[in-house]
């Protein structure tokens, strides 16, 4: 027998891929040239000398009716039939071993020979493959999260596959390039069936979240048309990122922000994964009295933004916060030790904010009468203050520099301070919100005292046994340390002053109990008062004491009788003199009355004014008692009388001269005779009082 290397004649191949237990038919080409039919048909494998099967036409009957030997290894599965068309070989129960070259050889009667070759492939498709980290743990649907910037290793295992599988690395379904993996013809193990791949790809970037990255396993027998029709050995995990915030941003609708409102901010973060948390500061301080919540927008489907994450608050706008800084402030769970904020400079129009205050080194508690006072206004006011004014007592101040006033829109300054210029001060400025005014400083300007009065009172009294009260009123402050000093002069008499000390103090005024000396003295009172700032301003406070109301009574009055000179019955006349010469000096301006009245019926007989406390009466009837009211009169009225009692009763014996007699009684008790004849003196005097005493009537008294 030929080797199969011997052969001459042309070879057919035809190609098998098999799985293992499946069976193949191989074809033979037996068809003999020049009408001669094969001898022999023997079955080689892979180069070998001996044939696996041999078909033999033994007995010249014919190649279909000959004798077939197979070999141990083909017994039992190898079938080989000449009648097919063309003449096959059945092999069944295929075994990886199986897999190689078969030759079918046939020699034919007349010495001519040809071939068939076939080639079968004999394997395990690929297991489905399974992705593993590097440390062997099995990785199932994502992977991650990695941070930016880190490198994927991803490893592929394919337990079975035979031959050895090929594995092959897609993104997104497109192939990645092969040096990003590297790949083992087997998987370690017992035996090479199998394949081990590692995927080295990074480093990653957002652009790669929620990718898909797929390890597929491919071999021979899965070009079958068998196969072709199965799903690919693949297995696919997802890329999951932690990613940082890619923009952090505050919004809100209000322009401008109004004071004494509410205003809704919103913070907006995109780019992070996972969803970040959010918290508000403003101007570095947490924002614990804000009201906010936070939510989630929208979703990620790969682009790479992340989620979209808000947060609204709900922020009272105060004019204190106008140019604070209001920020958000986003934190990813996963990134450890890093923030990402947006900050906001609000800008809150307001009323102005008015604030004012006394100038350097000056005490609002010490301010004296003289001194230069200024104030400054300070103004915070968003949009701009448009106009600031001045007013005190709530009466505008404007600028006057005659009168020590210089105002501007920062300070007012007061030259020279005059008390009357004391009062409440305040700034208010004006912005487009609307006015606002300062805090008040009352300013109390101490001053020296001043007479309230401008011109001296006059003042008077009535009586020398009540005391007047004279009331001295200062203006001063402060009004609670003030001392008094009174002190009298007496004009009439032109004497040195004298101090006065019974007074009280009330406040800003003094009240003196005064009693003049004289019921017609005049004099002048003058009050001073100091307190803690200095003493008396300008004149003191000055009173004129003058004499006023009724006269009181006279005193010291006599009266005596005349009788007239001539033929009997004589004619007997009355005088009426008051003598207290002290009082007639002082009684200035005075008048006086006498009434005559008779004294049981006070039938008015007469009635005479003097001009001095001096009356001559006459025409009284004889024997008859009347009663004389001798009366003071001024301007103010009459003052109360003095009642004399007078009785004309006829002397004893009417043997009287022509001489003119006076008489003067002191208390009924003794007589002066005044222009008697010496020789008449004796007895008239002596018959006089006789007839006084029978009479038991008084013709003259003395009143004291």
């Amino acid at each position: 027998m030929k080797s199969m290397c011997s052969m001459g004649l042309a070879m057919i191949l035809y190609i098998r891929i098999l799985e293992v237990g499946q069976r193949v038919l191989l074809p033979c080409d037996i068809e003999a040239v020049q009408d001669d039919s094969p001898l022999r048909i023997s079955w080689f494998k892979d180069g070998q000398e001996a044939p696996n099967y041999i078909a033999e036409d033994v007995l010249k009957r014919g190649i279909w009716n000959g004798h077939h030997d197979i070999s141990v290894a083909w017994a039992g599965r190898a079938v080989f039939s000449v009648l097919s068309d063309p003449a096959r070989l059945e092999l069944s129960k295929l075994a990886p071993a199986d897999s190689g070259t078969y030759v079918c050889f046939v020699e034919f009667h007349r010495g001519d020979h040809k071939n068939t070759t076939s080639r079968i492939i004999v394997g395990l498709p690929p297991s489905v493959p399974m992705i593993r980290t590097v440390e062997g743990a099995v990785i199932r649907d994502k992977v991650g999260p990695l941070r930016e910037g880190a490198n994927l290793t991803l490893v592929c295992t394919v337990e079975k596959g035979s031959p050895p599988p090929t594995v092959l690395w897609k993104k997104n379904g497109q192939l990645i390039s092969s040096d990003k993996y590297s790949t083992n013809s087997s998987f370690p193990g017992d035996n090479d069936e199998g394949a081990l791949s590692i995927l080295h790809y990074g480093p990653v970037c957002r652009r790669d979240l929620l990718h898909t990255f797929t390890c597929e396993a491919d071999n021979v027998l899965m070009q079958t048309p068998n196969m072709l029709k199965q799903q690919k050995r693949s297995v696919s995990v997802v890329l999951d990122l932690t990613l940082s915030p890619l923009m952090v941003t505050i919004e809100t609708a209000l322009d401008p922000l109004n004071a004494d409102t509410s205003a809704e901010f919103r913070c907006r973060v995109t780019g992070s994964r996972p969803a970040p948390s959010l918290h508000w500061e403003l101007s570095g301080w947490n924002a614990s009295r804000l009201d906010s919540f936070a939510f989630v927008e929208g979703s990620d489907s790969g682009g790479g933004d992340g989620n979209s994450t808000s947060s609204v608050l709900v922020l009272p706008l105060r004019a204190e916060d106008n140019f604070k800084n209001l920020t958000c402030i986003a934190e990813n769970p996963l990134i450890e030790n890093r923030t990402w904020s947006h900050v906001l400079e609000l800008s809150i129009h307001h009323l102005p904010v008015v604030r004012l205050s006394l100038g350097n080194r000056l005490s609002e508690s010490h301010i004296v009468e003289g001194s230069d006072v200024y104030f400054e206004c300070s103004v915070q006011s968003h949009p701009p203050a448009s106009e600031v004014f001045w007013s005190v007592d709530g009466r505008e101040l404007r600028s006057n520099a005659s009168a020590g006033v210089v105002a501007d829109e920062s300070f007012l300054v007061l030259r020279n301070i005059s008390h009357r210029l004391s009062g409440l001060y305040a700034c208010t400025a004006i912005n487009q919100r609307g006015p606002a005014s300062s805090n008040v400083i009352n300013l109390a300007v101490k001053y020296a005292p001043r007479c309230v009065s401008s011109q001296p009172s006059a003042l008077v009294y009535t009586s020398l046994e009540r005391a007047i009260e004279v009331v001295c009123d200062v203006d001063a402050f402060p009004a609670a340390e003030l001392n008094f000093q009174w002190m009298v002069r007496n004009t009439s008499t032109m004497q040195q002053p004298r101090t006065l000390n019974d007074f009280v103090i009330n406040g800003s005024h003094s009240i003196l109990q005064y009693r003049a000396r004289s019921y017609v003295e005049r004099s002048t009172i003058t009050c001073w008062a100091n307190n803690s700032i200095g003493g008396m301003l300008g004149e003191p406070c000055s009173f004129n004491i003058e004499p006023k109301g009724v006269p009181p009574p006279l005193t010291r009055c006599i009266v005596s009788n005349q009788v007239g000179a001539g033929v009997p019955p004589w004619q007997v006349f009355f005088h009426v003199q008051c003598m207290d010469e002290r009082r007639m000096a002082e009684a200035e301006g005075e008048t006086y009355l006498l009434q005559l009245f008779l004294a049981e019926s006070r039938t008015l007989l007469q009635n005479k004014t003097s001009s001095t406390p001096s009356f001559h009466i006459n025409n009284i009837p004889e024997g008859t008692e009347c009663i004389a009211e001798i009366s003071p009169v001024n301007e103010q009225g009459r003052g109360d009388p003095l009642r004399l009692t007078i009785q004309n009763i006829p002397p004893p014996s009417r043997l009287l001269t022509s001489s003119t007699t006076k008489v003067h009684l002191f208390s009924g008790l003794s007589a002066v005779a005044d222009g008697c004849p010496p020789i008449l003196l004796w007895l008239l005097c002596v018959g006089a009082l006789r007839s006084r005493a029978i009479a038991g009537i008084r013709s003259s008294a003395l009143v004291w």
